[in-house]
């Protein structure tokens, strides 16, 4: 059956039809197209004010006004930085965040002379050198403050957020106290003859290693003690020798202890040898990995560097290169550490490989890394690349 062939009246107001059904479908896709685009940049704009992506390109510089002591750290998407409001934070982008929680934090850090920053997984501690107060917070807000009656020698924290405060005493040389990761003081230890050094809360174990050193006869003794978080006193102790104990580093089962005269390896089991021996060699830097393993930079002067040796927790020798001379050990994680020339900041790794080199056209104070990206700080001006 033949079709019926249309007149041409009937053709032209066919293809109208078509004309405006075609229409209406491009604007429609026009319109969910916009929408779409709408929505992301919605996403975007709320994950980049959190610090959860970053530009590709460097972050805006973050200027403002330095308090008499420039530092910093970094927890999880967002670095803090002391200035002479207190605290201010920004995200990776340098976009300044959380404006009412640092209202908050301010007061307790424009009060510290010398405000030093540790860090946990989850909180930050910010303790008082010299001074007498110290704060636990989060990027929520303020855990826990704290005062003492003494002042602050030296503080320690782990990754599960447990720390100490070792403090000037009366009537004792220090006295070491020990709190868990929400700010409660779980018990005081007393040093009486003995200088204080270092202490370390082990995360894996909850036991305690303290390093001191006792003054007797114009000789010096340096000692470990070891102690459970449930007990005052220590429930073993072990005199290492006649030199002076500088630094501890205790994880799993082995205790790493650097002193005047070398290095240290003591297991759980009593066991102590003497890894490694400065002799005249001259120790320029020392820190620690986050894994346990340590690291030691000794200078040469002949050649305007320093040469640095890697052991791992158990005291085994892993690594050994030559860097340029540096003037800090700004930051250290568990793969690589960062330090900094007047000008020039390097992150190096475990191995000894120049992972990063920037110059900056400013003089640097301190540095940080921060995600996958470095916080370099002078004295009015922060970069993040």
């Amino acid at each position: 059956m033949r079709k019926k062939e249309l007149s041409l009246e009937e053709r032209r107001e066919l293809r109208k039809a078509r004309a405006q059904r075609k229409k209406k479908f491009s604007f429609v896709k026009v319109l969910v197209a916009v929408l779409v685009l709408a929505l992301v940049g919605v996403g975007v704009y709320f994950f980049s004010q959190g610090g959860m992506i970053s530009s590709p390109g460097q972050a805006e510089p973050v200027y403002y006004t330095p308090a008499q002591y420039v530092g910093g750290v970094s927890l999880k998407n967002t670095y803090y930085l002391t200035t002479i409001d207190g605290l201010k934070s920004v995200n990776i982008t340098g976009k300044d965040v959380a404006h009412d929680v640092n209202a908050t934090i301010s007061p307790f850090i424009r009060a510290m002379k010398e405000p030093t920053y540790l860090t946990s997984d989850k909180t930050i501690l910010a303790y008082d050198i010299s001074g007498t107060t110290a704060l636990l917070f989060d990027e929520s807000g303020i855990i826990a403050p704290l005062s003492f009656d003494k002042e602050i020698i030296r503080a320690d924290m782990n990754a599960k957020g447990q720390f100490v405060v070792i403090l000037h005493e009366d009537g004792s040389k220090a006295a070491v106290k020990v709190y868990n990761e929400y700010g409660n003081e779980l018990y005081t230890w007393y040093s009486g003859t003995g200088y204080v050094v270092d202490a370390k809360i082990n995360p894996k174990t909850d036991m305690m290693a303290v390093l001191t050193n006792d003054v007797s006869g114009g000789g010096i003794t340096s000692k470990m003690l070891y102690f459970r978080m449930d007990a005052e006193e220590p429930v073993r102790g072990q005199v290492i020798g006649d030199n002076m104990g500088i630094s501890v580093s205790y994880t799993d089962r082995y205790t790493l202890i650097l002193c005047t005269n070398g290095l240290y390896l003591m297991t759980d089991d009593g066991e102590l040898s003497l890894i490694m021996q400065l002799s005249d060699r001259k120790l320029k830097f020392f820190d620690r990995f986050t894994d346990g393993s340590v690291l030691l930079c000794f200078e040469n002067t002949a050649t305007e560097s320093y040469y640095c040796e890697v052991y791992d927790k158990k005291g085994r020798k892993t690594e050994s290169f030559t860097v340029d001379s540096f003037l800090k050990i700004a930051d250290i994680s568990k793969d690589r550490f960062l330090v900094y020339k007047r000008k020039e900041i390097l992150s190096i790794s475990k191995s000894g490989k120049i992972l990063d080199s920037e110059l900056m056209e400013f003089e640097i104070k301190s540095a940080n890394y921060f995600r996958n990206k470095i916080a370099v700080i002078g004295q009015e001006r922060m970069i993040i690349r």
